[in-house]
Parts: C-alpha cells; sequence; structure tokens
C-alpha cells in the first residue's frame, strides 16, 4: 500500500487524529483571514509577477499582523493586572464593611 493510503485508512479510522488535524486546520484558515484583514493595497492580491515581490509582500503583511496581535497580548494582559489591582482593592474594602456592620 502506498503512504497515502495508509495515512488516509489511519485519518478515518482515528478519532483523534481527524480532531487534531482539523483543528490545525482550522487555526491556520483563521490566521489567514486575520492576516487578510490587514493586507493593503490591490485588495490584498500580489500583484507582481517576481517571486522576491512577492515574498516580501507576503512576509511584511506577516510582519504587521504579528505586530497586531503582540500589541493585542500587551493591551490584554494589561487589563488584567488592572483588574486584578482593582479586585483586591474591592477585597480589602469589603472586608473593612464586614468589620463595621
Amino acid at each position: 500500500m502506498s503512504s497515502t493510503t495508509v495515512f488516509l485508512l489511519q485519518y478515518i479510522s482515528d478519532d483523534k487524529k481527524r480532531n487534531n488535524i482539523l483543528s490545525s486546520t482550522n487555526k491556520i484558515e483563521s490566521y489567514n483571514q486575520f492576516s487578510q484583514w490587514f493586507s493593503f493595497g490591490s485588495l490584498g492580491i500580489i500583484t507582481s509577477n517576481y517571486f522576491d515581490e512577492q515574498e516580501k509582500a507576503v512576509k511584511y503583511n506577516d510582519l504587521v499582523s504579528n505586530a497586531v496581535m503582540l500589541q493585542n497580548v500587551v493591551d490584554m494582559s494589561s487589563v488584567v493586572q488592572n483588574l486584578k489591582q482593582y479586585q483586591e482593592i474591592w477585597r480589602l474594602f469589603y472586608r473593612h464593611i464586614k468589620k463595621t456592620a
């Protein structure tokens, strides 16, 4: 049997492998949609016929997408830290109210 046939038989019979492949595919598709949202110029269509220019356009778009994701992580981390501080303040406030009541 060829390796493709063996893989397909394993894929059909193994739920865990199928779910793993589906999950990975969904992550990649989500990233591609996210990255396409940041495409600029010519509606995100690479108009150059030169491989180097095409590669640059893809890499620059990936760079912008990754920078946006990194900034989102920084912003969300800051919000979580602020919420933790407020949570501690409210905890102290309620402790104080219970003592005085």
